[in-house]
């Protein structure tokens, strides 16, 4: 069986997934650029990661993911500005 390890930001309410593992295999990220520009963007404030999948987290809370298709929209969300070397 494998798990999804995700790390998250219960101050914002994102996440962004890392990696997967299994007893025999380990994945990393499908963007390592999207995880870099989330920890960038989320620099001071308080990550945990967790085992969980994202969709078994509290579902009276709306948690944001993010992707190569949002991630560029969510920093500039975060920070005020554009990541111009972002390559996804």
């Amino acid at each position: 069986m494998s798990h999804s390890i995700t790390l998250y930001c219960e101050e914002t309410k994102q996440m962004v997934h890392v990696a997967e593992h299994s007893s025999s295999w380990f994945r990393g990220a499908n963007s390592s650029d999207v995880v870099g520009a989330f920890c960038l963007a989320h620099a001071g404030k308080e990550l945990r990661s967790t085992l969980v999948q994202p969709g078994e987290f509290d579902s009276c809370m709306e948690w944001t993911e993010w992707t190569t298709d949002n991630c560029q929209e969510n920093y500039q969300a975060l920070m005020g500005k554009q990541l111009h070397h972002l390559v996804v």
